[in-house]
């Protein structure tokens, strides 16, 4: 492996000169940082308590991982809540709920119950992704989802 050069500009972002792994070229930057992603709520949520407590994003070339940690308080059924992306897509809206592959799962220690998964999708025609929460029959109360995702901006 060689780098010819790496340098950090700040503490949010690194980028990296011409790599080269085995003789491969890899793409030519890295760009890691925080996001404040616009959050909608779809469905199972309490109106107005969904918030942002923490996220991030990186990126390597053309791919781009996003973890976030959101709080909402729970209400009946399915907790649904949009997303938006920490990098516009250059190929424009998504076409295909399969273009964002990602996961989410509440703290073990919420008081609906215990740990809830789901997953995170596209959302087709446009650059937003959905987080689906299983649903949990116990009494509503407030959930921490960590969400991560990933997804190509081309």
């Amino acid at each position: 492996m060689s780098v010819n050069t790496l340098f950090v500009p700040n503490n949010d972002h690194i980028y990296c000169g011409a790599l080269t792994i085995d003789g491969t070229n890899i793409p030519s930057s890295i760009v890691s940082g925080p996001w404040t992603p616009t959050l909608t709520i779809v469905s199972g949520i309490a109106s107005s308590s969904l918030a942002n407590q923490y996220s991030f994003y990186y990126q390597i070339g053309n791919i781009v991982t996003a973890v976030a940690k959101i709080q909402y308080t729970s209400a009946v059924g399915k907790g649904i809540f949009n997303m938006s992306l920490p990098i516009a897509r250059d190929a424009g809206n998504f076409t295909n709920a399969a273009q964002v592959i990602g996961s989410c799962v509440t703290n073990d220690n919420v008081n609906v119950g215990g740990p809830l998964a789901g997953v995170c999708d596209a959302i087709v025609s446009s650059q937003n992704v959905q987080c689906n929460i299983a649903p949990d029959p116990s009494e509503p109360g407030t959930c921490l989802v960590n969400a991560i995702f990933t997804y190509s901006i081309v």
